[in-house]
């Protein structure tokens, strides 16, 4: 893959990430001005190419679901748990 490169050595405007480009590198290449915006015919085409500026709902879990996961994490075993299971509270802890 060839790079172009500018004068200075770095590549040029179209080659770098947007979130790397200067505020007039952006409107130039988006064909905008600023102090005006998108006017209402190439906001329909931008919406119409690319979908509305919204993110996607996230689905919900469902009420069982939360239920049984807040069970299962009640009753994980703790290491402290796990070792007073291991010896009765009776039993010697040294031998004779």
């Amino acid at each position: 893959m060839a790079v172009q490169v500018e004068a200075a050595g770095q590549p040029t405007a179209a080659d770098r990430p947007w979130y790397a480009r200067s505020p007039d590198e952006v409107t130039a290449a988006l064909h905008v001005d600023p102090a005006v915006g998108l006017t209402a015919a190439r906001a329909g085409e931008l919406l119409s190419a690319n979908g509305p500026n919204a993110l996607p709902e996230e689905k919900s879990k469902p009420g069982w679901r939360r239920f049984a996961e807040e069970y299962r994490a009640y009753m994980r075993p703790s290491p402290s748990r796990s070792a007073s299971a291991a010896r009765p509270s009776w039993a010697p802890t040294s031998q004779p």
